[in-house]
């Protein structure tokens, strides 16, 4: 097929040019990884399914000039849509970096020149492409840094925000409405600030209404949340960027919901009780005219609510009541069938499953259950009764597809492959697209119809760039602690040259946050094959899930509430105790890193854990919880006032005096996310200890420290670090 064809030509075209460079195919380079990036696998992204047509456009993710594609399921054939060739204005060649198709068929919208601001927040210009004539208009007159711009339902109309204000711009008629008037720093409508965004991980603030006759939006209020600043000082005379952040135990934002009529720019806010103690995490309308479901969760984050609102009274009535003893999380899986019941996902039974409730909010059934959790409900076909979800029913290390009537009937598995399945399911549920991978097996995609039947492959992995390397594949293992006997799950990789006879040093590599999991059977990329890159030079890689991480169910995550250090800690040396009663491992070689929890991880493990690992790297760490955000960190610590004690034993500041070892930190400047104080503060407290650790920092650059050379620079320096000093 040609997918596979451009696939395995790149990869070939580049293997035959560097291996006279790098000898032979067989070893692997940090170059090649990270600056000639051989290994990069080519997918397909940006997937657009075709309304009442089995077809999809998508795009190649291996430029960002992509051109677009359709292909036709029943063809199996690829055919291209839009060449980025075409795409001109104003005499101007344009990039396509993501895009759209209406509803009707009719129009494009095209996102170019994008420029990020936060982790999911993109702005950018944007152009309406006929698809009839192939003309080009852009979007407004005013046409840059738009964002969120997204078609109504009827195909009509675009919304966008600038400048924090929300507008609508109607095709048919080319008229631009501005909706909201009073955007500013402090005032946010259709978007978000930076807590909001990153932690209930949403940069779309605004939903338009089934009928295309409203906008349901948020409008954050800033006004009372401190700001933060971060420093440029690669200018002769350093710049600031300040921004709205608050810390544990300072004020949130204000949030309301309003619905703003289109025809008329009125707007009505539902009385959801707005305050700084409560959160709006979710909105989405139902199916009855005229209804808006909203989640409202308490500061604690141990209280959600859903809400159905009368959008022309604005008054809401509480219909659904979730709590838990430590925290509820939020997802966006529920789902409003026609006759207005609904579809929710709950941990109330200890793990997470789906229910189905009437639209009064009574239970009708349980869907799922048992000592395994669904990850997300992925489709429905109310023609059919049938629901499509991810989960973990066979293994917490990987994931499934799996469909279930609405009457309760028969779970039925649609994938089979041992692995890790990502799951894009037309609109219809007709067919879906299976990203599929495992430990051993490098991600590939295939058509599958919605019965479980392979259409065809897109991408194959037998035609991966690295289908002729010696890799050692990590072996899955298991750890019984020997506290109370709790089984952990863990992975080791040998080295290249494995000889039992030897002794060999160890890098663990984890992360430890609740929910987290690092122990998958899929395929890691670059951070994979960098870690083969160690096992290449003579290192064990190991990986153990501490209590508090994912994929076992409630009671589990909750061990982690109230300190995230203590069963963090506590297990990350369990798994120390397991490495070192293996014969050929070096127990006074032990090392261990991660990035942003990872690094708090390793920053703990190397003070209050000192005695069982001798070197560490840290990437941008969170030193101590009270530094970081209110919702992130609420959730899980609790409230400051209510566990200062907690905070305290959490932190990495209480354990400094009993640090021995080697560690590096590693932190961006730029870092909006985990700010570069807590390793400027962590260092601090190293001087103040009399004790000493290495530091480098990379100038302006956020929390992943990204581009081509600087990743390549960030982990030629922590391999480097373990080679020189383990």
């Amino acid at each position: 097929m040609e997918i596979n064809n451009r696939f395995r030509n790149i990869c070939l075209i580049s293997l035959a040019w560097l291996s006279p460079v790098f000898g032979q195919l067989h070893q692997i380079s940090l170059e090649d990884i990270f600056l000639y990036e051989i290994y990069d696998p080519v997918t397909i992204e940006n997937i657009c399914w075709l309304k009442g047509e089995e077809a999809f456009l998508f795009a190649y993710d291996d430029t960002i000039q992509n051109d677009i594609y359709c292909y036709d399921i029943q063809r199996q054939q690829q055919d291209l849509f839009y060449a980025v060739g075409e795409f001109e204005y104003d005499g101007a060649q344009l990039e396509i970096e993501s895009f759209q198709i209406n509803s009707i068929g009719t129009y494009l919208l095209i996102r170019s020149a994008a420029k990020r601001i936060w982790r999911h927040s993109r702005n950018g210009t944007y152009f309406l492409v006929n698809l009839s004539d192939r003309n080009i208009i852009p979007l407004s007159l005013s046409n840059t840094s738009l964002r969120n711009a997204k078609f109504s339902p009827d195909g009509r109309s675009v919304a966008y925000v600038r400048n924090n204000d929300l507008y609508c711009f109607n095709i048919d008629k080319a008229w631009e409405r501005r909706l909201t008037k009073d955007g500013s720093d402090d005032i946010i409508n259709g978007q978000f600030g930076w807590v909001y965004e990153e932690e209930f991980e949403s940069a779309d603030g605004y939903r338009w209404s089934p009928d295309s006759k409203f906008i349901a939006f948020w409008r954050e209020d800033q006004t009372k949340v401190k700001r933060f600043t971060l420093f440029n000082e690669m200018l002769t005379y350093p710049t600031t960027r300040s921004f709205g952040y608050p810390k544990v135990g300072e004020t949130n934002p204000t949030v309301k919901i309003g619905v703003v009529r289109i025809k008329n720019r009125r707007t009505r806010w539902m009385e959801t009780d707005p305050g700084y103690e409560t959160y709006i995490p979710r909105i989405k309308w139902t199916e009855q005219p005229g209804q808006l479901a909203i989640m409202r969760l308490n500061r604690s984050q141990n209280k959600l609510e859903v809400l159905i609102a009368d959008t022309k009274s604005g008054r809401c009535r509480v219909i659904l009541t979730d709590t838990d003893s430590c925290w509820v999380a939020v997802t966006d899986d529920w789902r409003f069938l026609k006759d207005d019941s609904f579809l929710w996902t709950s941990e109330c039974s200890g793990f997470k499953h789906i229910y189905h409730y009437s639209q009064s909010g009574e239970l009708i059934r349980q869907l799922t259950d048992g000592k395994w959790e669904i990850t997300e409900i992925i489709g429905l076909d109310e023609i059919t009764g049938q629901l499509y979800f991810t989960g973990k029913r066979d293994s917490p290390l990987e994931q499934q597809l799996y469909t279930v009537s609405l009457s309760a009937g028969e779970l039925i598995p649609l994938t089979a492959i041992p692995g890790y399945h990502k799951i894009n399911i037309s609109d219809e549920s007709h067919y879906f697209l299976d990203y599929y991978s495992s430990t051993t097996i490098p991600e590939a995609v295939q058509i599958v119809d919605i019965s479980g039947n392979r259409i065809a492959s897109l991408i194959d992995s037998q035609d991966s760039c690295w289908a002729d390397l010696t890799l050692t594949y990590p072996e899955f293992i298991t750890v019984t602690t020997s506290d109370n006997g709790t089984v952990l799950n863990g992975k080791i990789t040998l080295p290249w040259d494995f000889n039992p006879n030897n002794k060999y040093p160890v890098v663990i590599f984890g992360y430890g946050g609740p929910g987290s999991q690092v122990v998958t059977d899929r395929w890691g990329g670059r951070n994979y094959l960098w870690h083969q890159y160690l096992c290449q030079q003579g290192y064990i890689c190991f990986s153990i899930d501490n209590r508090g991480t994912g994929g076992r169910g409630k009671a589990f995550k909750n061990l982690t509430y109230g300190d995230l250090g203590n069963w963090l800690i506590h297990d990350q040396i369990e798994g120390v105790k397991y490495l070192r009663s293996l014969p050929y491992v070096d127990a006074d070689r032990i090392g261990i890193w991660g990035w942003s929890g990872g690094g708090y991880m390793t920053a703990m493990c190397l003070t209050e854990g000192s005695e069982y690992f001798q070197v560490g790297v840290a990437v941008a760490p969170v030193t101590d919880f009270r530094l970081y955000d209110t919702i992130w960190t609420e959730r899980y610590m609790g409230l400051l006032a209510e566990n200062a004690a907690g905070y305290e034993n959490a932190s990495v500041f209480k354990y400094t005096d009993r640090f021995k070892g080697k560690l590096l930190l590693i932190h961006g400047t730029g870092d909006d996310n985990v700010h570069p104080q807590n390793s400027l503060r962590l260092a601090d407290a190293f001087v103040r200890k009399g004790k000493f650790l290495d530091q480098y920092y990379y100038a302006n650059k956020n929390h992943s420290i990204r581009g081509k050379q600087t990743t390549y620079n960030v982990y030629k320096r922590i391999a480097d670090y373990f080679i020189n000093n383990l």
